[in-house]
């Protein structure tokens, strides 16, 4: 009974490297669609602000019309849904690129090991 029982430790020298790289692959891929899925539902909220990001802008009485077109061409508000979302990808990232380009400058110049970065 109780001979098909085998130690933790008999199977570790088994190890199938295909199966960890399957199991790295799937899990990078699921990452993805995490950090995807994250990012749609945080563009959705950040759009559906009430009343738009333009509503300061229709109640001012000193915004024209042509002002007022001039700013939704500005923010890209006339631009289709899927374009306003990967413009705002790339803001995105370049400000994620930025900030780590600020700590890193920050960091030397604490350490008194560089000039001002610019």
């Amino acid at each position: 009974m109780l001979r098909n029982l085998q130690s933790p430790v008999s199977n570790l020298n088994t190890f199938d490297l295909t199966t960890m790289l399957e199991y790295m692959i799937r899990r990078l891929i699921q990452g993805f669609i995490t950090l995807m899925a994250i990012s749609v539902i945080v563009f959705a909220l950040a759009s559906a602000y009430p009343g738009g990001i333009m509503s300061a802008y229709e109640e001012n009485p000193d915004v024209t019309a042509e002002d007022y077109a001039r700013l939704r061409a500005k923010y890209g508000l006339d631009d289709p849904v899927p374009l306003r979302y990967m413009k705002w990808m790339g803001n995105v990232a370049t400000r994620a690129s930025r900030l780590s380009r600020n700590v890193q400058c920050s960091t030397k110049l604490a350490t008194g090991l560089a000039t001002p970065c610019y």
